[in-house]
């Protein structure tokens, strides 16, 4: 009998003798109850127990314990079931926990990569170091399956088609290095993703590579399975694509473009940073080869080697392989070589003579012939120099033939080649060698000059040694036969000169010159009787200028008379003197350096010419007609006796007809003769300041280079200029303002390229420190440094709110200020409405708007006008718009406190810096949100940190109050059934319960 019903009988019944037998069934009954319970009771401790140790597991972490339902205790199977979906839910956090994990680290190797992509952008200049840079970091930290770029060829230099393929430039592994041996490329807007990212100008993503219709299936890498291209876009425009692919199906995300993107943004602007830099590197080479060019027209030398040394120059200073010119023989009939240097000069080659036939398929004949340049691209295949030897067609490739011209004429022909491997000679390489066949054109009027100088010496010695001859009144004989000796000395080519004199029945001198012929005769007249002749010949081939047929007959009338030798000898003198003058005023011209040194080196000729002021006006502005509006004046006169170069007046109105003429007819000279003279035709303001002046005389010579009109040179006499030699004026000064004229043009493209260097390393500074700029204030900062805001109140970054792309913002919010020293308004960074502001209507994304005069703009309303300038104190203001990837997100706003004269030249330097201002803003942006997402997700890490391990109860209150916390706000939980929630909330109703938290 079991012990607890025995127990009881015993305590009411007594001994087990005093049961009766009806009893017998009943008491057997109770007994297996009593037994059955038992049982039932450890079964329920064990099972309980088994769901102890279940709940203690997981409580440990491990989400892995198995969950055994029991059987026949209802209460118990509910509890396993609770507990089995207690552990699936943990489960399913903890795997959205670490997903989430991974998210972040993805993301933050993702900022790091563009942090390092960044850093390599800033710091290396070299375009194709930068962009396997590039490249290999996003391979080697994002665990990509291949990086690749591209760059549009938009000059055609690598496909010959501008604009229509993005050429592959960086690719990693030995697959991108093959495709960017082999020239791999693919066509703008054509079936690859590539194609259509540069096209429309948007990120294109292939989450199953496979599957992608729009897609080039490249052969060399087969396992890509998703791939991403993001257009490279720089100034808002496109030039290239960068691609990452993956071995991973749905690699990437929507997410992943954003920071991608901006990395890619980066590499484009580094990328134009570079290829800025690369032509600043260009322009100073090209400004070298210049000033070498220079100093070797300005030193005093042959001719042969002042060209030689320009051929030097094209060679060692513009990387030709070889360089040659040519002159035109003084017959225009024969192209002669004087000079050459690099690949392939042997004198045969150098020395050559061609025939300058209309006929002959040769590109420096043609050049010579019609005075224009000729760019071959292939020698081999144009037909254009299929007359060229065969020996020198192989190895000259792409060739470049400039004519020299010196006035009207064409002297000679520049000729430069380099292989055909190399980029074709582009219009800005032309543009420098016709500077540099400029500067062999003043060589050849140096040295012609020079030439005709030392001729004109040696006739001029001859014929004084003759004046000196006739005055020691020699025997007739005598003197003959010194006079014969003493003429060849003084002919161009005196070594192979001879000559004879024949008076009477006799021939003094050597007779060969007789027989010569090469000879040139002069008669020798008394009065009106011939008594003999005068014959200068040359032993060999040889051509006779002019100044010696001249002196032929100088020298017959100095033996025929002594009284033309007086006169001759007077008249030559002058002439050494201006052509002394003359030369040296040119080798000063050559030597110039700056308008300034121009009219100093002009001096000695104005002195020698009577002339008592100098001026060069040089054309500042043009109308739409070309016609000058504005001079700047250079003065140069004479005051109490002394040459002073006084102070340039700039930017002078000029409206008067006689400068347009000029231009209309640049090879006119304008000569006022006499102020005092009232038949004089000149402009009655003209007369009234000569006479101020003490002059009666004015001359002006446009000044032409390249064929425009650059400025007017002036002179002013004190003496009417009423004889001026027709020499002076068709050949002196002509010949003289070309020189000069050259000489300025050359300067303004130094001082051009030097303006160019130093805004592009301003550009390039400033690009650094925007990048750098971690916050608003810190990129006005780098604004205000970087862009000339002289004379400014105040200048502010406004941000607007996301808007549509077709819309106008309309909230605003001034988040970075900058005020002058001493300013003492109180601007707050603040939200605002932009359609309660004064001067925002007038705002434009596409342009710079400029306020010079608020009370003037007529655009404004009067009572907007009266709040700028009484309540704001604004009266002038100028806005950069700042626009990223096509979307307006700010502006950058400067105020002035007093009217202002800005031009958009003066501005135009804000829209690139604007550019890059906008696209690091819109990183900040994109970054704080990033930040922002991080710091939300680091908040629920914690909460689930909190709570695991509690009963429900614990784990809803530890969430509230952790989630309240974080938002800074009090925040509560309501539980109940639907009806319930709907109704209000009361305290200790005993249906409802509320689960509170928060800060």
């Amino acid at each position: 009998m079991h012990e607890l019903l025995q127990r009881q009988l015993e305590q009411y019944i007594g001994s087990p003798e005093a049961i009766l037998p009806e009893w017998q069934p009943f008491i057997d009954a109770v007994e297996q109850t009593y037994r059955h319970a038992e049982a039932q009771a450890a079964y329920i401790e064990e099972q309980g127990q088994a769901l102890l140790d279940v709940v203690q597991s997981v409580a440990l972490g491990n989400l892995d314990v198995e969950v055994d339902i029991p059987e026949g205790v209802e209460i118990l199977s509910e509890l396993a079931v609770g507990i089995e979906m207690m552990i699936d839910d943990l489960s399913a956090t903890m795997a959205s926990q670490q997903q989430a994990q991974r998210e972040v680290e993805r993301r933050a190797l993702q900022l790091a990569t563009a942090a390092q992509v960044s850093h390599a952008a800033t710091s290396i200049l070299d375009p194709d170091e930068l962009l396997q840079q590039v490249v290999e970091l996003a391979y080697q930290r994002l665990h990509l399956y291949y990086a690749g770029l591209f760059l549009v060829d938009l000059t055609g230099e690598r496909t010959g088609e501008p604009g229509k393929w993005a050429v592959l430039r960086a690719g990693t592994g030995e697959a991108g290095r093959q495709m960017v041996s082999d020239g791999h490329r693919l066509e703008v807007g054509g079936d690859s993703m590539i194609g259509r990212c540069v096209a429309e100008k948007e990120a294109r993503i292939a989450l199953y590579a496979g599957e992608e219709r729009v897609r080039f299936r490249n052969p060399l890498l087969p396992d890509t399975r998703s791939e991403m291209a993001l257009p490279l876009l720089a100034r808002g425009k496109v030039i290239g694509a960068m691609t990452v692919q993956s071995d991973r199906e749905a690699a990437f995300t929507d997410d992943d473009i954003a920071v991608l993107q901006t990395m890619a943004d980066q590499v484009a602007t580094a990328i134009e940073n570079a290829r800025l830099f690369r032509q600043t590197e260009g322009a100073l080479l090209e400004t070298e080869a210049l000033y070498a060019a220079g100093r070797a027209v300005s030193q005093l030398s042959g001719l042969e080697e002042m060209v030689q040394k320009l051929c030097d120059v094209v060679v060692e200073h513009l990387g030709y392989a070889s360089s040659w010119v040519a002159l035109v023989d003084e017959q225009g009939q024969i192209l002669k070589g004087v000079a050459g240097a690099g690949v392939g000069s042997t004198d045969e080659i150098v020395y050559t003579e061609i025939i300058m036939s209309p006929s002959l398929h040769n590109p420096s004949v043609q050049a010579a012939l019609t005075g224009e340049t000729l760019v071959i691209d292939d020698v081999l295949t144009d037909a254009r120099a299929d007359d060229i030897d065969a020996a020198a067609r192989a190895f000259l490739g792409r060739m470049a033939s400039i004519p020299i011209v010196t006035g009207s004429r064409v002297a000679g022909v520049l000729a430069v080649n380099r292989p055909a491997t190399t980029p074709a000679i582009s219009a800005r390489e032309v543009d420098l060698l016709e500077a540099i066949a400029d500067q062999a054109a003043i060589a050849v009027q140096n040295v012609s000059l020079f030439e005709q100088t030392q001729l004109a010496l040696r006739e001029i010695s001859c014929l004084n040694d003759i004046g000196r001859q006739v005055n020691e009144n020699l025997p007739l004989e005598e003197f003959l036969q010194w006079t014969a000796e003493r003429i060849p000395p003084a002919m161009k080519y005196s070594d192979v000169c001879v000559t004879a004199i024949e008076w009477g029945d006799q021939v003094y001198g050597d007779r060969s010159a007789l027989e010569s012929r090469y000879q040139i005769v002069s008669s020798l007249n008394v009065g009106d009787e011939n008594v003999g002749r005068v014959t200068i010949a040359y032993t060999e081939e040889r051509d006779f200028v002019d100044a010696e047929s001249g002196l032929i007959g100088n020298i017959a009338r100095r033996i025929s008379s002594y009284i033309e030798n007086r006169q001759l000898a007077e008249q030559t003198r002058a002439n050494l003197v201006e052509t002394a003058t003359l030369y040296r005023t040119s080798q000063s011209i050559g030597q110039s350096q700056s308008p300034s040194d121009l009219l100093r080196s002009l001096k000695e000729l104005a002195e020698y010419f009577n002339m008592h002021s100098i001026s060069y006006r040089e054309i500042a502005a043009r109308d739409a007609d070309g016609l000058p509006t504005h001079i700047n004046v250079y003065p140069y006169g004479i005051v109490d006796g002394k040459w002073v170069l006084h102070d340039p007046v700039l930017n002078v109105p000029t409206s008067g007809p006689a400068a347009a003429a000029m231009v209309r007819a640049p090879e006119q000279i304008l000569i006022y003769q006499d102020a005092e003279d009232p038949g004089c035709s000149m402009p009655e303001a003209v007369r009234e300041n000569l006479r101020k002046t003490g002059n009666r005389g004015a001359m002006t010579i446009a000044l032409t280079a390249r064929g425009n009109v650059i400025g007017f040179l002036s002179f002013v006499s004190p003496t009417p200029l009423i004889n001026v030699s027709r020499r002076y004026t068709d050949v002196i000064l002509p010949t003289l303002s070309d020189q000069i004229a050259i000489v300025l043009h050359n300067l303004q493209l130094i001082e051009q390229t030097e303006a160019a260097l130093r805004e592009t390393q301003l550009l390039y500074e400033t690009s650094r420190a925007i990048a750098a700029a971690a916050t608003p204030q810190q990129l006005l900062d780098t604004l205000v440094k970087s862009a000339n805001v002289k004379g400014s109140k105040r200048c502010s970054l406004i941000a607007f709110e996301e808007h549509d792309p077709g819309t106008r913002p309309e909230w605003m919010e001034r988040v970075a200020i900058w005020q002058r020293e001493g300013t003492v308004d109180e601007i707050e960074l603040q939200r605002l409405e932009m359609a309660k502001l004064p001067s925002t209507k007038l705002w434009e994304k596409d342009r710079i708007v400029i306020i010079n005069d608020v009370a003037k703009e007529e655009r404004l309303t009067e009572k907007r006008r009266a709040f700028l300038i009484d309540t704001l104190h604004i009266h002038a203001a100028v806005t950069v718009p700042l626009v990223s990837r096509e979307r307006w997100v700010g502006v950058y706003v400067i105020e002035f406190d007093q009217p202002q004269a800005i031009t958009e030249r003066d501005v135009a330097n804000y829209l690139p810096i604007a550019d890059q201002v906008a696209l690091a803003f819109q990183n900040q942006r994109q970054r704080e949100r990033i930040e922002a997402r991080a710091r939300q997700e680091q908040v629920l890490r914690e909460i689930i940190a909190r709570v695991r391990g509690n009963d429900p109860e614990t784990v809803v209150r530890t969430a509230v109050r952790e989630l309240g916390t974080a938002l800074g706000r009090p925040a509560f939980i309501r539980l109940g059934s639907e009806k319930e929630l709907t109704q209000p909330l009361a305290r200790g109703d005993g249906q409802t319960s509320q689960v509170e938290g928060g800060a």
